[in-house]
């Protein structure tokens, strides 16, 4: 219900007629929409704290960069639809200079990316930059596709690295429509010495070159240069030259080239044999975690696991299903049980299309784990153990199909800016407001007095909340706003409109 009334209020805003046709953009509860390339440059250059860029569907060809900066926090630059294949934002091409990149976050916090595609730039679709202070940064449903390098680049000033920390990438695609750059310098998401990213739930495919690249061997995820404590989990790569690189090596002024982190659940699949190496590698990357992947590279490569140099120790690598060894190489140490080697094709349900889920054929994988307590669901958010014990890689066998019926899907989290009103009764205010978020974890009601002393929180209230009400000074000028959150993803809605309220 709440989801319909969400949609409703946007259908009521564009029968008021706030949206106005093309010539120039609107903005109404800080949402501003724009459908033309002007419209939409013109809204990023101008952007402050607290908007969301809302974008008609189209293809948007850019003459510049779009660069969000100057300090902005709580902004979002999202597809009207929520259909990502709707809004197509393009730079110069992968092959010629000009755009070079279509999306660059600077000097700004909490920016949320959503509900498009982007790509065709020279460089990179989207540039965070931690050397310009961009941090916490959400990108969610986009289509990320011909790079002439890095798809998602996450860069740092190396002479005082302090990169971009607490960034989600997730539900996302990250693909070459057929292949990359002649000269072959390009990852799917690449980032420097970052903290505490998030990537989940992803398609990332066809991260490979030409032969004769001068750069070979491409990543579809890449953490090093002093990251730390990234999360890579319930992806599917497809035909990437390697999957996941934690660390490269040969980075002693960042102590470590990675440390920490977890790679678990992810289904990890090529047939192509060029350029390939290991599907997963932990190269000077202390600490990490490597749980219940399914590795199938089909013979192109013959490790579908390595980890490297004696600076990568206390690695745990467990519960994973391969088609090719898992090695240590040049000193590394960890704790290796529980994985099998010697998968076949007729494990699963249709290896040629890359679903690695499990049939009852695969008897070597299913009940043959052992319980790994921080993941306790697959790759379907289905509950493991099924059996006796977990089964090997990322899928739980259920059986009575291949694939167990999925878990219904929570609704997803909007953040509409509520519309807030106030009445008066004596010394009593009362608001009041439409719930048009979904998955808010609660409301926040700031309140600044006559004195213009800024707003102060006074009142969290549990989700789905739509009125406070409280008692004050009498013949006494006050200001009230109002925004939801969601400890879900950690952000907020835009800030409601003020509301002015006199007492008696």
């Amino acid at each position: 219900m709440k989801r319909l009334v969400a949609v409703c209020a946007l259908v009521c805003v564009c029968l008021r007629g706030d949206v106005v046709p093309a010539a120039a953009p609107t903005s109404s509860s800080f949402v501003v929409d724009v459908s033309t390339v002007a419209e939409l440059q013109a809204a990023v250059a101008n952007l402050t704290s607290g908007v969301t860029i809302r974008i008609a569907p189209g293809r948007y060809a850019l003459t510049g960069e779009l660069r969000i900066g100057g300090g902005v926090q709580q902004v979002a630059l999202v597809g009207a639809t929520g259909n990502r294949d709707d809004v197509v934002i393009v730079g110069s091409g992968m092959n010629t200079p000009g755009v070079n990149i279509a999306i660059k976050v600077e000097a700004a916090q909490d920016v949320r990316i959503a509900d498009l595609s982007v790509g065709e730039a020279f460089w990179h679709p989207i540039q965070l930059k931690g050397e310009s202070g961009a941090e916490r940064i959400h990108i969610s449903n986009v289509r990320v596709f011909d790079s002439g390098q890095q798809f998602i680049k996450a860069t740092v000033d190396f002479n005082n690295p302090d990169g971009v920390d607490d960034v989600v990438v997730e539900g996302s695609l990250i693909e070459y429509t057929v292949i990359g750059p002649a000269y072959g310098y390009t990852e799917g998401i690449d980032i420097h010495h970052g903290a505490n990213w998030i990537i989940r739930n992803n398609v990332i495919r066809n991260i490979r070159v030409p032969a004769g690249a001068t750069y070979v061997n491409r990543p579809g995820v890449l953490a090093w240069s002093g990251s730390r404590n990234t999360q890579v989990y319930n992806n599917t790569f497809i035909n990437c030259e390697r999957a996941i690189i934690f660390g490269q090596g040969g980075q002693e002024q960042f102590g470590n080239s990675h440390s920490g982190g977890a790679i678990y659940n992810n289904f990890i699949y090529r047939t192509e044999p060029q350029h390939a190496d290991a599907g997963i590698s932990i190269w000077d990357s202390p600490g990490t975690r490597v749980y219940h992947n399914t590795v199938i590279q089909n013979g192109t490569y013959p490790t579908a696991i390595e980890y490297r140099f004696a600076s990568t120790s206390n690695v745990e690598i467990v519960n994973n299903l391969t088609d090719g060894a898992i090695l240590a190489r040049e000193g590394a140490t960890g704790a290796v049980s529980h994985n099998f080697t010697q998968a076949v094709a007729g494990f699963f349900v249709n290896a040629s299309t890359a679903d690695l889920h499990l049939t009852a054929a695969a008897i070597a994988a299913i009940d043959t784990g052992t319980v790994v307590s921080s993941v306790l669901v697959d790759k379907d958010g289905q509950t493991r153990p099924n059996g006796a014990a977990p089964d090997l890689g990322a899928d739980e066998f259920y059986a009575g199909g291949g694939t167990p019926p999925p878990d219904p899907e929570p609704d997803p989290i909007v953040l509409v800016a509520p519309s807030l009103k106030a009445a008066i009764s004596g010394p009593t205010v009362q608001l009041s407001w439409a719930d048009l978020s979904t998955g808010e974890t609660e409301y926040v009601v700031e309140r600044s007095s006559e004195k213009r002393d800024g707003f102060q929180v006074i009142a969290r209230l549990p989700a789905d909340a739509t009125s406070y009400a409280e008692t004050v000074a009498a013949r006494t000028q006050y200001r009230y706003r109002v925004r939801a959150f969601s400890a879900t993803n950690g952000l907020s809605s835009p800030y409601s409109n003020v509301v002015t309220a006199r007492t008696r």
